[in-house]
């Protein structure tokens, strides 16, 4: 399903997506695949810290904001 939904929205590699809520990141890593950068707004501290050890590291931490 989260593939279909990044299918479905034509992001292009020169894109920046904003994503309201990311949980734990499942569509964010899909959108990073895509998009120029992602902006992700959390407010969950539990998922704050999930979503940090999932990309503060990753292949794609230069593409990926977290407020």
């Amino acid at each position: 399903m989260l593939h279909s939904i990044v299918e479905k929205s034509a992001i292009r590699s020169t894109d920046i997506v904003l994503e309201i809520g990311p949980g734990t990141g499942n569509l964010t890593a899909l959108l990073l695949e895509k998009a120029k950068k992602v902006i992700a707004i959390e407010i969950d501290p539990r998922m704050v810290a999930e979503l940090n050890k999932r990309f503060k590291y990753s292949q794609h931490a230069h593409k990926f904001e977290l407020i």
